[in-house]
């Protein structure tokens, strides 16, 4: 699944040592359009859709009106487990998180 740094923020844990909190979110399409169903004209329809696009509008979504994004992993990491696993963490940046066999694993997705 492609995940992206949405937040990094400093923490000390229970032992006083610096550390990450490092937020991943998935980004996804949004649920499509709502639809009126049964005996409602065409213009009805046409209405209900204008008052959608008023209102998607008016609520600020920062990833654009067709797209959300969901909390996928919160990671606590020392910097020792930092380093240790490999990964600069930066925010915006998209990684591919595979999970199987009871692991997780990160691979940068470099922009093409």
């Amino acid at each position: 699944m492609k995940v992206r740094v949405a937040k990094i923020e400093s923490y000390r844990d229970i032992d006083g040592k610096l550390g990450k909190q490092i937020v991943l979110v998935q980004d996804m399409e949004a649920v499509p359009k709502l639809a009126i169903r049964g005996d409602a004209s065409q213009e009805v329809q046409a209405m209900f859709e204008g008052v959608m696009q008023g209102v998607q509008m008016m609520i600020p979504m920062p990833m654009g009106r067709n797209m959300m994004s969901s909390p996928k992993f919160y990671l606590f990491l020392t910097e020792e487990e930092c380093d240790a696993l490999g990964l600069t963490f930066d925010v915006n940046q998209e990684y591919d998180a595979t999970l199987a066999n009871g692991t997780i694993q990160f691979k940068k997705i470099v922009p093409a």
